[in-house]
């Protein structure tokens, strides 16, 4: 499954997953990315500059990062983001410390300051922000 933004006029105007090339269901003439590996996931009135995505220049970040959310919404967030099978192989593997293992496979939801968490930042190589933003749009996650 792939996410596409649609941009018009250089600015996120729409969201959309599919499995299919994008262009067998729109027309060739809108301008669709595929966000699916981008981190963080731009969201709709993110701006694109032909090379990045940021959020819009006129107004700060407005999202607050939640401290807390469930398990299911940090793994759908990691899957979104591209990385849910590199965080379960970390987790997997013999070097990673049993307590971060048992967080990441038992745990029914993840802190933002938990060590486990931040062991998985580091491991993956993931700035402060990124996390920040993964927590972000974990917490709209409804499932």
């Amino acid at each position: 499954m792939a996410t596409y933004a649609l941009i018009q006029d250089g600015v996120v105007t729409e969201l959309y997953e599919t499995e299919k090339d994008i262009y067998e269901i729109f027309h060739s003439s809108l301008v669709w990315l595929d966000t699916t590996k981008v981190i963080p996931a731009p969201v709709v009135g993110w701006t694109y500059n032909g090379k990045k995505f940021s959020p819009p220049d006129a107004e700060p970040l407005t999202h607050v990062v939640p401290s807390e959310v469930s398990a299911g919404q940090a793994y759908a967030a990691l899957a979104v983001a591209g990385l849910l099978d590199v965080v379960t192989d970390w987790a997997a593997a013999p070097d990673t410390d049993p307590i971060h293992r048992i967080a990441f496979e038992k745990g029914t939801s993840f802190r933002r300051d938990s060590p486990a968490v931040e062991a998985a930042r580091i491991a993956l190589g993931l700035s402060d922000t990124q996390l920040d933003e993964l927590f972000a749009a974990a917490s709209g996650i409804r499932l």
